[in-house]
């Protein structure tokens, strides 16, 4: 009996085609982030609360331990070789803050990186008493000089890939709630500063109260946080403003309005 003749290499090519490879796993299997349109709601509020935790700046307060910054503002400068940025006060306040940026260039960076576990370049905030110069305890925080908007586009992508319209537009409403509650909740400059990640470039007074405005780019910490609360794009810049206490008091309201600026 002969034996059976060979498939043609036409024949071949289609059926190697047709047959599924069970030697590697599937690309969506890959990812772990992906997810069918029927996934179950959840599961998208877990990845919901996983995400924006993440989104949440990352500061972590500097002490004589991981940086020698002496007791005042020359000191500092001294030990930090540079004045800083910007500086910015209420004009009732005793005290203002100034903030610094490093590069992987400069001595500093390498201890506030390693602290706030970044690659990227590094802001630090300190605040001094206006007259003195005297540095108050406990008053520097470092920050990633890079916006947390990743963390909201990567929800966004997310959502958009897989999720039906039901669960992308619940995604929206927690992002969106969760940057309102982190900055609502800011009722002072320095409540604020932690979730903008920066200094304000100004403030000046009125009759009552204080105006202090920030612009904030994809080098500021919480840029992503002010784009998610007004639903903007996070390729946007974002400014904010904030209406403060002359005297640096809480405000008795949320005080910051955030809108899309050039």
């Amino acid at each position: 009996m002969s034996s059976p003749a060979a498939p043609s290499p036409s024949v071949a090519r289609r059926a190697s085609r047709g047959a599924p490879d069970r030697s590697c796993p599937r690309a969506g299997a890959r990812r772990g982030l992906r997810a069918s349109a029927s996934a179950p709601l959840p599961l998208l509020a877990v990845l919901v609360a996983a995400v924006l935790a993440a989104g949440v700046v990352s500061a972590e307060p500097v002490d004589d331990g991981l940086l020698e910054l002496g007791r005042d503002r020359a000191s500092a400068i001294a030990a930090l070789g540079r004045p800083p940025v910007r500086c910015a006060a209420l004009p009732g306040d005793r005290t203002e803050l100034c903030e610094w940026h490093f590069g992987d260039r400069d001595a500093a960076w390498r201890p506030l990186a390693r602290a706030i576990r970044t690659d990227a370049r590094v802001g630090l905030v300190c605040r001094f008493e206006r007259e003195s110069g005297a540095r108050v305890a406990r008053g520097c925080e470092a920050f990633p000089r890079r916006s947390n908007r990743e963390e909201f586009v990567a929800l966004r992508r997310y959502g958009k890939r897989g999720l039906k319209q039901q669960a992308e537009n619940e995604r929206a409403r927690e992002a969106r709630a969760q940057a309102l509650a982190e900055l609502g909740s800011a009722r002072t400059l320095d409540a604020v500063v932690g979730v903008v990640g920066a200094v304000p470039e100004e403030c000046v007074a009125d009759a009552d109260d204080a105006l202090c405005s920030w612009r904030t780019t994809s080098h500021t910490p919480g840029h992503g946080t002010l784009a998610a609360s007004i639903a903007a794009s996070p390729r946007k810049k974002i400014r904010l403003a904030c209406r403060f206490p002359r005297d640096g008091s809480p405000s008795s309201s949320s005080p910051c309005t955030a809108a899309v600026g050039d």
